[in-house]
């Protein structure tokens, strides 16, 4: 999984590389008066992308914000149970959209639905990512609340503490 995760995080590192060269071409192209076409529709598929399949690496890493505050003076016990309780509701809230996203994918293929312009493009390859993105976000999910679970994550003060006596 970690394997897998770390290969989509470098394909979105690679697409917002890939998105800023084309925008400064399409930029270009605009001010000689000979526009590229479908830069702004790619544009838009490629963020969907990084957005949609980034969640599962920032989930890994745990860099999701978090709001600390209430909970940060808590026992070790209480502030492990407010971790499981969070992650519980990321679970549920996650299971929804992957639910939706699904049937969005699934509508999609079964239209033929398209985005209107100069060529039509299908919708149905971003919203088969979106799922995607979800559902390895989910199974990341899944692993850090079993790993809660198991053993408590180290409090912020705690983590302070354990980078100062290594230095």
């Amino acid at each position: 999984m970690r394997r897998i995760i770390n290969v989509i995080g470098e394909l979105s590192g690679w697409l917002v590389f890939i998105i800023a060269i084309l925008l400064v071409i399409d930029f270009a192209g605009r001010t000689a008066n000979r526009p590229v076409y479908m830069v702004t529709e790619f544009a838009q598929f490629a963020l969907v992308t990084i957005i949609f399949l980034g969640l599962a690496i920032c989930e890994r890493v745990k860099a999701h914000p978090r709001v600390e505050v209430g909970i940060l003076h808590l026992p070790k016990k209480l502030w492990q149970g407010a971790n499981i309780f969070t992650y519980l509701v990321a679970l549920v809230t996650v299971v929804l959209l992957l639910w939706g996203s699904a049937e969005e994918a699934l509508f999609s293929i079964a239209t033929n639905e398209q985005v209107a312009g100069v060529v039509r493009i299908p919708l149905f390859p971003a919203k088969i990512t979106m799922t995607l993105g979800a559902a390895l976000y989910l199974i990341q999910l899944m692993i850090n609340t079993f790993s809660e679970i198991k053993q408590a994550s180290l409090k912020p003060t705690e983590v302070e503490g354990v980078i100062m006596e290594a230095e």
